[in-house]
């Protein structure tokens, strides 16, 4: 079933690759805050083709504040992470999620936009992902989107392939 999966995922050129029980932590964790944004660091690597695989995904730090129209991660829990993550398991901080479900947005906000362009050359990347989050009604439905930013280019919509 996995290599069936990886196989229609090399026909489309832009997609993302996830562990269900990735994308299922999101979802636990931007239940806990339905009436402000949340977020959290997306850990991998990039593929030769250069699409994103992700492997672990944290939620906010401590420190991280929410709104119900922002989220802002705590940047000393992520650079520690970042840091770890790295040094013990040789993963890539590849970007970042955070939901949107109190402004019902599927697609990123300007200050999303200008945020994650900013981020690019401060530093040294060139190209991170972005995944929203939106919690539907009724509760199971969660809707996931994900963009590519591609040094000054993006957001690029991308598509999904999910791992058991």
């Amino acid at each position: 079933m996995v290599r069936e999966t990886i196989v229609q995922a090399r026909a489309q050129r832009d997609h993302v690759v996830s562990y269900e029980g990735e994308l299922d932590y999101i979802a636990s964790e931007a239940r806990l805050y339905e009436t402000v944004e949340t977020g959290g660091e997306l850990f991998g690597f990039w593929t030769h083709s250069g699409n994103p695989v992700i492997q672990l995904v944290t939620g906010p730090g401590a420190r991280a504040t929410r709104t119900s129209t922002s989220f802002f991660q705590d940047i000393e829990y992520l650079e520690e992470s970042a840091g770890h993550l790295n040094q013990k398991h040789g993963l890539q901080h590849i970007g970042s999620w955070h939901s949107h479900h109190t402004l019902g947005l599927r697609e990123p906000s300007g200050g999303d936009i200008r945020t994650t362009r900013s981020a690019l050359p401060q530093f040294d990347l060139e190209r991170l992902l972005l995944v929203l989050l939106n919690l539907g009604s009724p509760e199971p439905e969660i809707e996931l989107t994900s963009f590519f930013f591609h040094n000054v280019r993006g957001p690029e919509h991308t598509a999904w392939t999910l791992l058991p």
